[in-house]
């Protein structure tokens, strides 16, 4: 069977095993007369074939160990070559540069002779490129308004003019690389047969190369390290280690890498959901964290992606291709393993604390995964409760903000997502757990707010007469507030600092920074009633909820008050009593979530 990805010097390999000419039993690649003809430009550092050299030489110079992929080329067998569908302008410059090799380097021969054909100029490289001498006269001639000279004759033509270009940008490149030191150019172009790797799409034969060359033109999409993937994966996977592809019928394989295909893209589909991507892995990976998580369990290291054009993951699996069928089950297995957590509320819950919680390290989530993906659901449970535990606070109430913020956020997130659940009026004693809308949370970004407000008086608003009694409330009384207090807050307005004056006031007054006047608010409501009183907070709350948003069950309860159960006082205020109420009530759902047994 065809592999999927060659080197350069197996590319145009016909006659071992390892080449790909071989393997499709072809003598050479031709460039059909449909396709553009050569157009890859050489002027500038910013045209094709310039950029093609500057990767080659800047990939060879970090390491000349490491592999080097291109884009993808397409063909398909017609007869006894391979039609070049898409990655012309690859193959070409690829044959000028082995060419360009084979004028420098006596011993090395041109492994590219005679392996590219071209249809509408049939001669070209067969008798002015492959032939040295003459490929010498190629380059030496000047371009005037009549062309160049080729076996006496004028040539003028658009893809010969580029052919030329081309050929005197890599003459000069290499010449560059020559004056480094003695053995460079041959140190250069092993790396460049031997590590440069080019990725083979082979379409059957009985489809017109035409049709799919538009079909890919019209899209010009490049492939992404997950495509490449699947890919490999289809070519091997319906290989028996037990078996020659032979002893399969050629529609048996076909139908397993139909049902592959499918559950493959089935997984995909679902892995690149944003609230189940968004959920296990970093954000923009999807599928490709689902595919990097089986890897690394099989004993991948991931590595910094540098560039487009190198492919760590793909890499990995490429040069494991013997495990190819392990590895599909173990994706299929992990993707069933991680949509039964997400789709179990309790194991839900518990994880999307353990990942959303503030304190964890960078890479805490794929830690966790890697570590306790073939966890039993009970050990597992077991873990996560421990994990949460750890998190909260044995005493919430002496968290003060700017002191605990992570330990108070924490205690919130674990009152949201762990809500006391009343199953009185159903008759049962089972408990019914309800997940927790964490892609929604995270998005909107609910962070800590303070439910009565250190600085009222922001966003250009100005106190109205109940709000100044709720300051004088939260102040212990108007009748003791200092006078100079009162004074500033008796003025119609006040000035940027004689606002200061009453805000440092309420800023030292304890509870405002105790937990019990701490709420999860996001950065949408925050942003529209900035430092607001608890009615203006309750107010947006409610039209949060009626126009459909997310609102976090304890928030929610908070500013309707239903969280203080028998003591709610004024509905369209928050005062010490209720700070101090609301800490109470905070502290005993932890004792309870702290008490949790298995």
């Amino acid at each position: 069977m065809a592999e999927l990805t060659y080197s350069i010097k197996n590319i145009f390999n016909d006659t071992t095993n390892e080449g790909c000419l071989h393997q499709y039993d072809a003598v050479a690649f031709n460039i059909p007369a449909y396709q553009r003809g050569y157009k890859w430009g050489s002027k500038t550092n910013n045209d094709p074939v310039p950029i093609l050299l500057n990767d080659l030489k800047n990939a060879f110079l970090k390491d000349r160990k490491k592999k080097y992929y291109l884009q993808y080329i397409t063909i398909s067998k017609r007869e006894n070559v391979m039609e070049v569908i898409d990655g012309q302008q690859r193959l070409t410059t690829l044959s000028i540069l082995l060419s360009i090799f084979n004028l420098k380097l006596e011993d090395k021969g041109n492994i590219s002779d005679k392996k590219l054909k071209y249809a509408i100029r049939p001669s070209i490289f067969e008798d002015h490129i492959y032939q040295k001498e003459k490929f010498n006269e190629f380059i030496a001639q000047d371009w005037n308004e009549e062309g160049i000279v080729l076996d006496h004759k004028s040539v003028n033509n658009q893809d010969v003019f580029y052919f030329h270009q081309a050929a005197n940008k890599i003459n000069d490149f290499i010449n560059e690389l020559a004056q480094k030191e003695e053995d460079y150019i041959e140190e250069f172009y092993d790396y460049v047969i031997n590590q440069v790797m080019i990725i083979v799409n082979s379409v059957e034969s009985h489809i017109p190369g035409e049709k799919v060359f538009k079909n890919l033109n019209s899209k010009k999409v490049p492939l992404t390290e997950v495509d490449l993937i699947k890919a490999l994966l289809l070519t091997k996977v319906s290989r028996s280690p037990n078996e020659t592809e032979n002893k399969r019928h050629f529609r048996e394989i076909l139908e397993m890498r139909s049902s592959i295909g499918r559950k493959w893209d089935e997984i995909a589909s679902k892995s690149n959901e944003l609230s189940f991507s968004s959920f296990f892995f970093s954000a923009g990976e999807g599928f490709e964290g689902l595919i990097s998580l089986v890897a690394i369990l099989n004993g991948y290291q991931p590595s910094k992606k540098e560039s487009e054009k190198h492919y760590p993951l793909f890499n990995f699996f490429n040069n494991s291709s013997n495990n190819v069928n392990l590895y599909f089950d173990e994706i299929c297995l992990c993707n069933h393993i991680l949509l039964d957590w997400f789709e179990t509320p309790e194991i839900y819950n518990l994880l999307g604390f353990a990942f959303y919680s503030r304190g964890n390290k960078m890479d805490f989530k794929s830690k966790f995964l890697q570590g306790n993906l073939k966890s039993n659901k009970s050990d597992l449970i077991k873990k996560l409760i421990q994990l949460r535990n750890e998190k909260l606070s044995d005493k919430p109430g002496s968290l003060k903000y700017g002191e605990s913020d992570e330990g108070i956020h924490n205690v919130l997130l674990a009152l949201n997502v762990f809500p006391k659940i009343d199953n009185s009026d159903n008759g049962r004693n089972e408990v019914r757990e309800i997940k927790f809308n964490f892609y929604t949370f995270s998005k909107l970004d609910w962070t800590l707010e303070h439910i009565f407000p250190q600085s009222p008086e922001g966003k250009g608003k100005i106190l109205t007469q109940d709000q100044k009694v709720k300051i004088y409330d939260m102040l212990g009384g108007k009748e003791i507030v200092d006078s100079k207090i009162k004074e500033v807050l008796e003025l119609p307005e006040r000035d940027d600092s004689q606002k200061q004056i009453y805000y440092d006031a309420l800023k030292s007054v304890g509870p405002l920074n105790e937990i019990g006047n701490m709420a999860l608010l996001s950065h949408s409501v925050n942003a529209s009633i900035g430092c607001g009183f608890f009615d203006e907070k309750r107010n947006d709350i409610l039209r949060h909820m009626q126009n459909g948003r997310f609102v976090p069950l304890h928030t929610f309860n908070v500013f309707s008050k239903t969280i203080l159960e028998d003591k709610p006082g004024d509905l369209l205020a928050w005062s010490k009593e209720d700070i101090a109420n609301h800490t109470v009530v905070i502290q005993k759902r932890i004792n309870e979530l702290k008490g949790d047994m298995i």
